[in-house]
């Protein structure tokens, strides 16, 4: 995966908040097999890797997606969410609502599984 460093005017690493956050925050999750982490073993995405694309893991990967958007405290709900497969790549189109706010955001990348 390639995460992105930005710096500030002083030349510290600069912080990111807000949407640009929440963002990132999902790439690194979309990004991370749940499980790989073994201080947070519930960070990351649950996929069902090694499986064939049949039906029924198609709709668990989405399953599996939406729970890992709402897994984010300030998500408050998932209003879009596309998924679909090219070889082993997952392409993620989503909106969602940020809680306790009239705002919302979408992401669109895509992941090698």
């Amino acid at each position: 995966s390639v995460y992105d460093i930005a710096g500030n005017a002083r030349g510290d690493l600069d912080i990111v908040s807000g949407k640009p956050n929440i963002e990132q925050t999902i790439l690194i999750k979309f990004g991370t097999e749940q499980g790989e982490l073994p201080t947070h073993p519930s960070f990351g995405l649950r996929a069902p890797i090694g499986r064939k694309a049949k039906i029924q893991t198609l709709v668990e990967f989405q399953l599996n997606a939406r729970s890992c958007l709402l897994s984010d405290t300030r998500i408050g709900s998932v209003d879009r969410l596309n998924v679909s497969f090219d070889g082993n790549t997952v392409h993620v189109d989503a909106a969602a609502s940020l809680v306790g706010s009239n705002s919302s955001f979408t992401v669109d990348f895509s992941v090698r599984r």
